[in-house]
């Protein structure tokens, strides 16, 4: 996945969450346990996160918090596809349904 790709998947995810003020809600992503995975780690446990959720604030504040924590191009693009996998499974299983079902 090029990186214009990544922008636009933060800029035009499937929905966007807001705060009663109107302002993006991106939630606290801190652990318990800090020591227990590093901040890269942690931001891309987060964008793949945020595409499964389909929040587009969450996305982009994320992928910026990942590159400032280090993260490559090809990390962040794994990261976006797993969370792109996490989000299409439960509806190949509906759609799967529907077929046992003759919908």
């Amino acid at each position: 996945m090029d990186k214009k790709t990544l922008e636009t998947l933060a800029r035009n995810a499937c929905c966007l969450l807001k705060t009663k003020d109107g302002s993006d809600q991106v939630p606290n992503c801190q652990l318990a346990n800090s020591e227990a995975v590093d901040d890269k780690t942690l931001e891309l446990i987060a964008v793949g996160a945020s595409v499964a959720a389909c929040c587009a604030p969450c996305l982009e504040y994320h992928i910026n918090a990942a590159r400032k924590a280090g993260a490559s191009h090809a990390e962040l693009a794994a990261a976006v596809q797993i969370g792109e996998k996490v989000r299409q499974r439960p509806a190949d299983i509906i759609a799967q349904s529907c077929k046992d079902l003759d919908i």
